[in-house]
């Protein structure tokens, strides 16, 4: 309610901030003319507005965060694709995790079902809205860049002592791939991580973000399908 009070406020600022103090100003002013009266009110006005958006900027960052927070919260289940997949045989996924539709729920939930953005005017709630899934995607990249940094130093591990091990047998099986040329284990992690961000991009889309025009997600797209 603050933070749709302060809009309000900031959008009439222009002509009821400090009507008061504007009066006293422009009468004291008025022997140097019309000119300097003017732009005295006007110099005010913005001193005021800009106030009024300040006030606004932090009340949102306190929105934010903690609809951030809770939304990145989820991306924990992220780090469980490599257990899923290494050195466990199973086949190379076709769709996306299942923990993907709760990482942006809270903020979905915070859209359409508190009283807060009805109160808010669109461009508000638009800001809002980019600056919770802007973050989220930040921490989406982060946290995928990190495993798969993880992943292939794990591979290049294993394909070591793999080497290692048949120059000393004379050959024989592998350790953490696909044998017969098949997908390897950090493959299919690859494609269960760019399945993850295409479904993650779906929702962004569905809370009103337009992909075309999100650094954030194109950032997300080019680690999860280096």
């Amino acid at each position: 309610k603050v933070l749709a009070d302060v809009e309000r406020m900031r959008s009439s600022a222009k002509d009821e901030s400090a009507a008061g103090i504007l009066g006293e100003a422009v009468r004291a002013m008025a022997p140097l003319g019309d000119a300097a009266a003017v732009a005295i009110r006007s110099a005010l006005h913005d001193i005021a507005d800009d106030r009024m958006e300040k006030i606004a900027v932090r009340i949102r960052e306190l929105l934010v965060t903690p609809l951030a927070t809770k939304c990145c919260g989820m991306l924990k289940q992220l780090r469980g694709i490599t257990a899923t997949y290494r050195m466990t045989n199973k086949p190379a996924p076709e769709r996306a995790s299942h923990y993907v539709p709760s990482v942006l729920a809270p903020l979905r939930t915070f859209v359409t079902e508190t009283a807060i953005p009805a109160k808010l005017t669109e461009a508000a709630k638009a800001t809002l809205v980019a600056e919770v899934a802007g973050q989220v995607t930040d921490s989406f990249t982060d946290t995928a860049s990190e495993l798969l940094s993880h992943v292939k130093k794990t591979e290049s591990s294993l394909q070591l002592l793999k080497s290692r091990k048949d120059s000393k047998s004379g050959g024989g099986a592998g350790g953490g791939g696909a044998g017969g040329g098949g997908v390897t284990d950090t493959e299919k992690i690859c494609q269960q991580l760019v399945l993850d961000a295409t479904e993650f991009g779906r929702q962004l889309s569905s809370l009103g973000i337009s992909l075309d025009s999100f650094p954030a997600y194109a950032r997300l797209l080019e680690v999860v399908k280096m």
